[in-house]
């Protein structure tokens, strides 16, 4: 028989998931070496799973504790973070850093790439999350053309 606590922490991750999860795509990647980038893992399969995730868009948080905009004080204060609820993964769910992660109920369906698992957490999986920007967004790669 479950503890008092067990009990009360898997209603609560039941009530957090009913209210907040969505459903996201994971596709397993293979990592990239020093001469390759990472790309599809043949070898794992792809799955849908529901899972709590959080990126807040929040605004960059001054370093020096004031108003200071001054671009050498400003860090990012959000960190996307992926929840996943021990009882409902797939039997094969293994994830690897390089992962990716598609919220595939959101707008734009954006794709975020597992950094690391958060071990510290007991009633949850936790993955701390990079964001994977869209095709065609990044910094442009050669001399402009005219």
């Amino acid at each position: 028989m479950p503890s008092a606590y067990s009990a009360r922490r898997d209603r609560c991750v039941a009530a957090v998931d009913r209210k907040m999860a969505e459903t996201v795509r994971i596709e397993p990647r293979r990592a990239p070496s020093q001469y390759s980038v990472a790309v599809t893992d043949p070898d794992r399969p792809t799955f849908e799973l529901v899972a709590v995730l959080r990126h807040a868009y929040g605004e960059n948080q001054s370093i020096a504790g004031r108003q200071d905009k001054s671009w050498s004080t400003e860090i990012g204060d959000t960190v996307p973070t992926l929840y996943l609820d021990y009882a409902k993964l797939p039997p094969a769910a293994v994830f690897s850093p390089g992962d990716r992660v598609v919220a595939i109920e959101r707008p734009g369906q954006p794709t975020y790439e597992i950094i690391r698992q958060d071990r510290g957490q007991g009633a949850r999986l936790v993955y701390i999350l990079g964001v994977v920007p869209p095709v065609g967004t990044g910094p442009p790669r050669g001399p402009a053309r005219s």
